[in-house]
């Protein structure tokens, strides 16, 4: 559960089952809604009648059926995926912002981000 960006979330999804419409993703602790600490993996699957809500100021409304624990070093690969693509995203958002006091043509990269990142939330739902 998550409140103001800060609590546990999952992050992550791999290892997708055509047939229950399971997969397996890691619980993270996040602050500010990055991920901090992996706790652990699972494999779930979403349950029906619940909607997610992307405001910060509520909680994660989506619901989900855990069918088993997976081991974190079973899962490093994705772990790491998710540190690096949510680092590394953040990283490069920031550096740009940083160089449009040297050419304003960087403004782009950030919003191109931005656009890309809402583009997202809006397909996963």
């Amino acid at each position: 559960m998550r409140i103001q960006g800060i609590g546990t979330d999952f992050y992550g999804k791999r290892e997708y089952n055509k047939v229950n419409k399971s997969y397996i993703t890691t619980k993270w602790f996040v602050l500010f809604l990055l991920p901090i600490i992996p706790l652990k993996s699972y494999r779930i699957v979403k349950e029906l009648g619940y909607e997610k809500s992307y405001i910060i100021a509520f909680s994660n409304m989506q619901h989900y059926k855990v069918l088993e624990e997976v081991p974190l070093r079973q899962n490093i690969a994705q772990i790491l995926l998710t540190y690096s693509m949510v680092y590394g995203g953040l990283g490069v958002f920031i550096v740009s912002i940083f160089l449009t006091t040297v050419n304003p043509f960087f403004i782009f990269v950030p919003v191109i981000m931005v656009i890309v990142f809402l583009i997202k939330l809006l397909v996963s739902k």
